[in-house]
């Protein structure tokens, strides 16, 4: 006779603090470690990567006052309630930026924190020698089989070899071995961490240009010498670390430019640049004078540093004469290009006469007649260029510690 019994049913009894299930407290020192193996995973180094990135964009938008201070100036002249906040938030100067320098710390400490224990493994798994081949073949998933008619000794010293021509590291074999075990793709990891290396080195590289490097700009006309101190430049940015004594004493002279523009094809190609060569001779104190050619991303190497061709336009050849004849005014003029087709602008100072003589207007490399835009010009090489300016007469030199035009009265 068999008898059944219902079981009780058992409730489960819960600590009354609650906290203790989730296992034992990390404490300051297991925070620390858990907050460093987050930093320091790949993942947490693409998602920085992909934040330098979304944060270098402000950059491409707003004028940066280390590349062109004129464009801040006039941004702030144009939005004057606007420009004041985004400065507060450094949009003007973004690549120096406290919140671009986190981001980019953080992702050069996840890199190493990354790159260094991957290294050491590698290191250990290289030197390292393979594992012997297992005792019972069948549990591999792919394998296959076959017999043969030689000896043991010959078929090992066949496989051996043939595993070495295609590449495999061999354990090495000790006597009585019957077996033969060989392992690669070594190489994959260690492209890898080149690849990581690599990518490590251009944001050091990069982050060390930011603080010992300088940045200066200058025009120079063609056939003009210019010699590189402080006071010579049109624009100098010193890094937080560079000073003016980081900048090499040289001397360069533009011995001629040429520019050629597509004027076979028609749309959007019209016009296209297609050559910037230039030829220079560049003097450094001691050295022979030495000339370098030099093109768009080829720059001229002086003494460690690097002079780029960053644009060009035109110089022509104003003179001016007063009534009788006589020469005011002699001199090639700058005209900074406003657009893709170089029609430019400029302006002229004659300090020869009393009251002082100003003229401002454009140069247009190619005239053409708009009749909504009036003067303009339709391609960028000289086809048939015109200077058009106008004249005005009073103070060229005003009181101030900004440049600005008090000449008021018109002049034919």
């Amino acid at each position: 006779m068999a008898s059944t019994r219902t079981p009780e049913r058992i409730e489960p009894s819960y600590p009354k603090d609650r906290t203790t299930l989730g296992g034992p407290r990390l404490g300051a020192l297991g925070w620390a470690r858990w907050a460093w193996r987050q930093l320091t995973s790949m993942r947490t180094a693409i998602y920085l990567l992909l934040l330098l990135a979304a944060a270098s964009f402000p950059g491409s938008i707003f004028p940066q006052r280390s590349v062109d201070p004129v464009q801040v100036r006039t941004f702030f002249e144009n939005n004057p309630d606007l420009a004041p906040w985004l400065d507060r938030l450094f949009l003007f100067d973004v690549f120096s930026s406290p919140w671009f320098a986190s981001i980019y710390l953080l992702l050069v400490i996840s890199l190493v924190g990354c790159i260094i224990p991957r290294m050491r493994q590698h290191w250990r798994s290289i030197r390292a020698q393979p594992p012997p081949a297992p005792r019972r073949l069948a549990r591999l998933h792919a394998r296959a089989d076959g017999t043969l008619t030689a000896e043991a000794p010959e078929v090992l010293a066949a496989a051996r070899q043939s595993l070495k021509a295609k590449g495999y590291r061999l354990r090495e074999a000790e006597d009585g071995d019957l077996w033969v075990t060989g392992e690669k793709g070594y190489l994959k990891e260690t492209g890898n961490l080149l690849f990581h290396l690599a990518l490590l080195g251009v944001i050091v590289a990069f982050a060390a240009g930011n603080l010992f490097g300088w940045r200066g700009e200058i025009i120079i006309q063609e056939g003009q010498s210019w010699t590189a101190t402080a006071g010579t430049f049109d624009t100098l940015n010193f890094s937080p670390l560079a000073g003016e004594g980081d900048i090499p004493t040289f001397t360069v002279e533009l011995n001629k430019l040429d520019v050629a523009f597509e004027s076979q094809a028609e749309g959007a190609q019209f016009g296209q640049p297609r050559r910037f060569d230039g030829l220079a001779t560049v003097e450094v104190p001691g050295r022979e004078p030495e000339q370098q050619e030099f093109a768009v991303n080829h720059p001229i190497s002086v003494a460690g540093d690097s002079i780029f061709l960053l644009g060009n336009g035109y110089a022509p050849i104003v003179t001016i004469r007063d009534p009788d004849g006589e020469v005011l005014y002699s001199d090639a003029v700058t005209f900074l290009p406003q657009d893709n087709n170089y029609a430019s602008e400029g302006a002229i100072k004659v300090t020869a006469r009393d009251p002082g003589l100003g003229l401002v207007g454009g140069f247009l490399p190619t005239l053409r007649i708009d009749p909504e835009l009036g003067m303009t010009s339709s391609f960028p090489g000289l086809v048939d260029p015109v200077l058009a300016l106008t004249a005005f007469e009073g103070n060229l030199f005003p009181d101030g510690a900004r440049s600005r035009s008090s000449i008021s009265t018109p002049t034919r």
